[in-house]
């Protein structure tokens, strides 16, 4: 779960000084920036219409021959869910209609193991189960500590354990039981966040609970993929060097053979105070903000150098809040959340990301100040673990309903905007449909103005971010902030 670096090392003077006002200049110096560039940019252009941007005047997309073997996206598509949490009926057939085909779930030691020595799986099968029933696959965490095994920690099982050797155990009793329905096994949650790692999170410690937790899982179930703990965006940098991932760099120096044994890299790239937009990049906002095209491209770089170039990438928590009254860390509204959801998870298929988990399924409180409790895709329902209605979508829901239903047959095939000429505001990507000679182009514009863009022919359809048919009579599109979907 994504919170704010509250106690980390030179950040506290950071975050306290800069509260909502600050936030709220800074929206308004990027705007009145922008307003400066497009009001330069007319003049120059009225002075001589030659200069006008392509771009913004008569681009002709002509699709590239298709590539046939672009992987398709058909199970990129998943959800972050915490703990055993919105297990109802109503709750997996929503998320299955919206495309959603993994979830994330924890399997957390102190809920399998509540009485010392005694494991208990019961209520963990009910909630597997009708995840699997439904047509859905499980990313199950092993987290986290367990306050019986680990002297000192108040009760709190976010301390790693006295002896790694009682976590080894509560892995091995995990996987076996789960064997035969679960096949990807994340180790931990966040280790590099002190909330999820403490008093404070060791690289080498962390390390040395991965290589039991390998240990045990090859000897559960040798088929079994293994997954690096998701570590937690723009909170290295303070603390090691300024480096995206500077504590999976830690884990490898002190472990330089860990990755011949993991699967699969696991990141979580939340933009600054989970606020910023996915394009903005690094250093734009502060020293220490990391672009998340850069947080994708430098976890790809440090596996690179450990020599793994082709160890897939999961993203398996992304999200904005929307708590709009929240303190310091500002909310978007629920028409931006919508639009971020796709921009990302476009950005992330474009930079080779295997599967994407948005976080999460459903806001946890009506408290606006509450910012942890509204990374939904649907709004807060009081009671809902004693009533079956089901949750009221948030535009989040349709959007990415929509993106799956149109991307999950595609794979990503290019990124258009150096042939389109496109100025950094601009975006647009194409996805060839498997099978197909269709095309999908995924394209939005982060700027003040909509931008029109000329095609080649008038496309088949055009479908808005929350699923609206669009209507089409001309090849000339104009894309704003919220993504279009053109099918070519």
């Amino acid at each position: 779960m994504p919170l704010t670096s509250f106690g980390l090392k030179g950040y506290n003077s950071y975050l306290y000084s800069h509260n909502q006002f600050y936030m709220e200049f800074l929206k308004a110096c990027n705007k009145l920036t922008l307003v400066i560039i497009w009001l330069l940019v007319f003049l120059a252009c009225k002075k001589d219409p030659k200069m006008m941007p392509e771009s913004s005047t008569n681009v002709e997309v002509t699709p590239d021959p298709i590539i046939p073997h672009a992987p398709p996206l058909a199970d990129a598509f998943g959800l972050a869910v915490p703990h055993l949490t919105h297990a109802r009926d109503v709750d997996i057939a929503a998320r299955y209609d919206a495309g959603v085909r993994w979830v994330r779930r924890d399997l957390s030691w102190t809920k399998v193991e509540a009485v010392q020595g005694t494991f208990d799986f019961a209520s963990t099968d009910i909630v597997v189960d009708a995840e699997l029933a439904m047509g859905m696959e499980i990313l199950a965490i092993l987290d986290y500590g367990h306050p019986d095994y680990a002297s000192g920690s108040g009760g709190d099982s976010h301390y790693p354990p006295d002896d790694l050797a009682d976590y080894g155990t509560y892995v091995r009793e995990t996987v076996t039981h789960f064997k035969d329905r679960i096949d990807v096994w994340e180790i931990w949650n966040e280790p590099n966040f002190v909330n999820f790692w403490k008093p404070n999170p060791d690289p080498g410690s962390y390390g040395d609970l991965v290589l039991v937790a390998i240990y045990e899982i090859r000897q559960a179930d040798p088929s079994a993929k293994i997954m690096l703990g998701g570590m937690l965006g723009n909170i290295d940098p303070g603390s090691y060097g300024g480096q995206p991932w500077g504590f999976l760099e830690a884990v490898l120096s002190a472990h330089p053979s860990l990755l011949s044994n993991i699967d699969i890299l696991s990141i979580h790239p939340y933009t600054w105070l989970q606020y910023v937009e996915p394009e903005i990049l690094s250093g734009v906002v502060n020293t220490f903000q990391i672009g998340f095209s850069e947080m994708v491209l430098n976890c790809r770089d440090i596996a690179d150098q450990a020599g793994y170039p082709n160890i897939p990438i999961w993203i398996t928590e992304l999200g904005w809040h929307t708590a709009t009254q929240a303190i310091i860390t500002l909310g978007v509204s629920e028409e931006k959340q919508a639009a971020l959801w796709v921009r990302s998870c476009v950005l992330a298929f474009s930079l080779g990301v295997e599967k994407v988990f948005p976080y999460s399924y459903s806001d946890g409180s009506g408290d606006l100040t509450d910012k942890e409790s509204h990374f939904g895709m649907m709004r807060y329902l009081a009671n809902a673990s004693t009533t079956s209605l089901p949750h009221d979508p948030k535009p989040a829901y349709n959007a990415y309903q929509t993106m799956t239903g149109l991307l999950s047959q595609c794979g990503f095939e290019k990124d258009l905007r150096d042939d389109l000429g496109l100025l950094p505001t601009e975006f647009a990507y194409r996805f060839s449909v498997t099978n197909s000679d269709d095309v999908v182009i995924v394209a939005w514009s982060t700027g003040l103005l909509p931008v029109p863009i000329t095609l080649n022919s008038i496309p088949k359809s055009m479908i808005s971010t929350t699923g609206m048919n669009l209507p089409v009579s001309s090849n000339v599109i104009n894309v704003g902030s919220n993504p279009v979907f053109i099918v070519m």
